[in-house]
């Protein structure tokens, strides 16, 4: 696949250019062409830029799911500035801490219900006339994102315009995605997911549809009113669709194609999505540190490659799966997922030593285990720092956790590690128990082998997960201890 070496900008122009009175964005029932929205983008940069804005200056987002964060967003980014994405739940201070060197020159922010420079009135007027940007580079750090923190302290990870297109367009070459695609869109924009998205969907012309407010009823409302075709989200929020007791209240007929990604799920699921949506799904993964995606099946490729696998490595990018001496290991034998090409990040603001320790010698070490079949699919075997070691035993907490949610009472279950003072640590569990049942632990521990046996179990409502809707292990860990 040929490298895009152009920028996002010139990809909103090129679209006003071929679609100008087709919708780019409906937000709340609102409507956005695409010549609507290059405008507005347009004012944007001009007001950010009367501030004196410019080339990598630091500007803090409060991101939320509205359509006028996609516009400064963009604009940011336009102008060759950094956009610092922070989410919508807190306040700016308490994601900023998440690393604090970030150091931001600018806060924006609508957190009184107004949009805001540094606590001054921020507004912008649309203008036709676009902005010359010559002095604005892909190459350069574009955004910095915070991973989610699943199972730490959230990273801020610097990444450029230039890796992100390059791996939307193969995540559009695996798609299939073309102009009069209609996404319903339920991903946070201010994780790599929701912003690779948003990227996407530029790049291929698609329309986008959203809330401010996200829940199932409204996504369903949406994609029977705007006739959607694809959704991107994480395994749980697809859960909710197909459990959610309204469904067949509503026309998802339109809805053909998701992409299943950015968290756990059961090849059961996997199947009670595609039969319950009657919709066809494609697997991938990746991380934030990548752009996020290195692996990711085809919306082509057989039932057997999309429910099974992650599929096959990404356009430009090489991987090489390396056992814990650096060695590249053969075919079949799981190790640790190592990566190099366009995606790759820049590094952690501020934090050169934890960059070194995850990009050796332009290699990005994921973290993830895994290993490639026969067919050079990518099958994945759990994260690096979930192992539990016992008793001087591997175990990998993904391995438990699909043991486990065959048991016919569990309806979710995540797995940890936990200090045991005689064996190092030992797996615990915590549960969410399928309407009307309770929990067997007898059944549970005939599920697995011993040593992978959980030796605390905790029931709850549902799993505490991170904004990016991945289960949060750190905080199910401290429930556990």
């Amino acid at each position: 696949m040929d490298l895009y070496r152009g920028t996002l900008y010139e990809a909103i122009i090129k679209n006003a250019g071929l679609y100008p009175d087709d919708l780019a964005y409906v937000c709340d029932g609102v409507g956005v062409t695409f010549r609507q929205h290059l405008e507005n983008v347009n004012g944007a940069m001009a007001a950010l830029r009367s501030l004196g804005i410019r080339k990598q200056s630091r500007l803090a987002i409060r991101v939320t799911l509205e359509y006028e964060t996609q516009v400064l967003m963009q604009a940011t980014v336009a102008l060759g500035a950094v956009a610092i994405l922070c989410g919508e739940h807190g306040t700016l201070d308490c994601f900023l801490g998440y690393a604090p060197k970030v150091d931001p020159e600018y806060l924006l922010t609508d957190e009184t219900g107004v949009w805001t420079v540094n606590g001054e009135p921020f507004s912008y007027v649309p203008r036709r006339e676009t902005l010359s940007v010559t002095d604005a580079s892909p190459y350069d750090c574009t955004v910095i994102i915070f991973t989610s923190g699943s199972t730490g302290t959230p990273k801020a990870v610097m990444l450029r315009e230039y890796g992100i297109l390059n791996t939307m367009l193969g995540e559009i070459e695996c798609n299939g995605n073309r102009h009069g695609d209609i996404f319903i869109c339920v991903a946070p924009l201010n994780h790599i997911l929701g912003f690779g998205l948003m990227c996407l969907l530029v790049l291929c012309a698609g329309t986008e549809v959203s809330r401010k407010k996200l829940s199932t009823a409204a996504a369903m409302a949406d994609i029977e009113k705007y006739r959607c075709n694809w959704i991107v989200t994480v395994p749980t929020f697809l859960m909710r669709l197909v459990e959610d007791e309204r469904r067949g209240a509503y026309d998802l007929s339109s809805l053909k194609y998701g992409h299943i990604t950015g968290g756990p799920y059961t090849l059961e699921q996997f199947c009670l999505i595609e039969r319950e949506l009657d919709m066809t799904l494609r697997s991938g993964c990746g991380m934030t540190e990548n752009s996020p995606s290195y692996s990711g099946s085809r919306i082509t490729d057989s039932f057997h490659t999309r429910a099974r696998t992650m599929g096959r490595p990404f356009p430009n990018l090489e991987m090489a799966i390396l056992d814990d001496e650096g060695r590249p290991l053969p075919q079949g034998q799981t190790g640790e997922i190592c990566v190099q090409g366009v995606g790759v990040m820049l590094g952690y603001y501020g934090d050169p030593e934890a960059t070194g320790r995850v990009v050796v010698d332009s290699w990005l070490h994921t973290g993830d285990l895994g290993y490639l079949d026969g067919e050079g699919c990518l099958r994945l075997a759990g994260r690096k720092k979930d192992i539990i070691i016992r008793s001087g035993n591997n175990l990998s907490p993904a391995v438990i956790e699909a043991e486990l949610k065959t048991l016919p009472f569990i309806k979710e279950v995540a797995v940890v590690g936990i200090p045991d003072p005689e064996r190092g640590e030992m797996p615990a569990a915590a549960v969410v128990l399928k309407p009307g049942c309770g929990l067997d632990y007898e059944a549970m521990k005939a599920a697995v082998i011993k040593p992978e046996i959980p030796e605390k179990v905790i029931v709850l409502d549902k799993l505490p997960l991170t904004s990016s809707g991945k289960p949060d292990k750190r905080a199910i860990r401290e429930m556990l201890k």
